[in-house]
């Protein structure tokens, strides 16, 4: 009998932590896609809003029309700075044209 015979059987109760969890959220055939791709290693999912950071910026990009940093801040939970760096373009570690102390040249 092959694995994908009786595979269809198998039940979140049947697994280990942590993937008896995964496969409560998204089902026993997903979690074991992802066992067979990463098992044995280790991964590091960033947060979700991490994940979802470009589609968020591209949004805020659109609905950008120059006078409502204020209302989009609120509407994602950022700073006002904050988007308007992101419909700069710019990364928000470069952001806001701030000087560091190695920007500082000697007078």
């Amino acid at each position: 009998m092959s694995a994908e015979s009786w595979i269809k059987d198998v039940k979140p109760d049947d697994l280990p932590e942590p993937y008896y969890q995964i496969a409560k959220e998204i089902g026993v055939e997903a979690t074991l896609k992802i066992a067979k791709l990463f098992g044995g290693t280790k991964i590091y999912l960033p947060k979700h809003d991490t994940a979802l950071q470009a589609v968020r910026d591209r949004q805020i990009r659109k609905e950008y029309n120059g006078y409502n940093c204020k209302e989009l801040a609120i509407k994602y939970n950022l700073t006002e700075n904050w988007v308007r760096s992101i419909v700069r373009g710019k990364n928000a570690d470069e952001d806001l044209d701030q000087l560091t102390l190695f920007d500082v040249q000697e007078l």
